[in-house]
């Protein structure tokens, strides 16, 4: 199963993630989004190099997940861990993932590092109860078109910086929330 480079199931997978080393190492997308997977995020997973997208979500993973865990996963598009039990926080070292395309990690804090990451077209982080704030650097990212922090605990003032985002943004919930201001649109 060397050769295996695509892996895909969803529905009915239960127990552990099996990640024997060696055994999916041409892997480059692995989905295994809405099963009754359990227990830890695998290290076996940071061997996987040519690792492109990797939904996780909708599973009953646990344990500490350290955003700073996946930074060395350079060819990763595609993160998808949310509503799972994960806890722990992403880290700084976000902003290293530069060839993020999508991030979905419903149930963290957001790092201003975040506005590193220029090609994200989607982030979601909804339905967290971290709190904080939006990080002005979220204006960096110009080629967001999905944004979604939803029933996350967020305070303070939306940044004006959203209103930078309004050329290219076609999903902006940031609702169920206590922010405060308004979005300034960029109607130029």
């Amino acid at each position: 199963m060397t050769s295996l480079e695509a892996f895909s199931f969803s529905g009915r997978l239960v127990g552990t993630l099996p990640m024997e080393s060696g055994l999916m190492e041409s892997l480059t997308e692995l989905q295994l989004q809405n099963n009754k997977i359990s227990g830890g995020l695998p290290s076996e997973l940071l061997l996987l190099s040519d690792l492109q997208k990797l939904d996780l979500s909708w599973n009953l993973l646990a344990g500490a997940f350290q955003g700073s865990d996946f930074f060395c996963l350079t060819s990763l598009e595609w993160l998808a861990l949310g509503y799972d039990l994960l806890c722990g926080s992403l880290s700084s070292r976000i902003g290293l993932m530069q060839s993020l395309i999508c991030l979905e990690l419903h149930a963290n804090a957001m790092p201003s590092e975040i506005g590193q990451l220029t090609l994200l077209e989607s982030l979601g982080m909804n339905e967290n109860d971290r709190g904080g704030t939006i990080p002005t650097e979220i204006g960096n990212l110009r080629s967001l078109l999905v944004f979604g922090m939803r029933s996350t605990m967020l305070t303070g003032t939306i940044p004006t910086h959203i209103g930078l985002l309004t050329d290219t943004i076609t999903s902006l919930d940031l609702s169920s929330n206590m922010l405060i201001g308004t979005v300034q649109l960029n109607l130029a």
